[in-house]
This record gives C-alpha cells, sequence and structure tokens, in this order.
C-alpha cells in the first residue's frame, strides 16, 4: 500500500501590528501640576469639573496625571483619577 506524502508545515505569515494611533493628548494648565504634585484634591476634583483636568493630560514630559499621584504618593488622588477617568477611557 502506498503511504500519503508527509504534509508539509503550515506556516502563518503573522503581520506585525500597526503602528500606535497618535494620542490626542493636552498639557494641563500649571494649577492641575501643583494641586497634583501636593495632593490638593479639592483643587483636582474643581479642575476636572471645569474641564481642565481630564485622563489625556500629559506635562511637558508625557506623564500624567495618574502617574504624577502615583510618583508623589498621594494615592487617594490616585484613586480619584482612576474613579473619574477608568483605564480606557479618553475624558
Amino acid at each position: 500500500s502506498a503511504s500519503a506524502p508527509p504534509m508539509a508545515p503550515v506556516v502563518q505569515q503573522v503581520q506585525p501590528p500597526p503602528p500606535p494611533m497618535p494620542r490626542q493628548t493636552c498639557q494641563g494648565p500649571p494649577e492641575l501640576w501643583h494641586a497634583v504634585h501636593v495632593g490638593d484634591a479639592n483643587a483636582i476634583v474643581a479642575l476636572i469639573q471645569r474641564g481642565q483636568c481630564h485622563g489625556l493630560m500629559r506635562d511637558a514630559s508625557d506623564h500624567s496625571v495618574l502617574w504624577h499621584a502615583l510618583s508623589f504618593r498621594h494615592l487617594s488622588l490616585a484613586g480619584l483619577i482612576l474613579d473619574r477617568f477608568p483605564p480606557g477611557t479618553e475624558l
């Protein structure tokens, strides 16, 4: 009886991921960065309410408000930011 020829391995070509989309970010006002550095949650809430603090804001070094809150160990402020701007949300 004739045996079947060996099967060639199936090779899938993996496409590289698309380049990341440019992030629409903006820098917040100086009072935002001061408030997050000193842990002033009341000022942060007021800035959020005025639309001057949101999840896409970055400083000149591309650090977010959340990054600053964690970096300066203001954990309750970090929680506020995460509650208001959960991962995956833009504003």
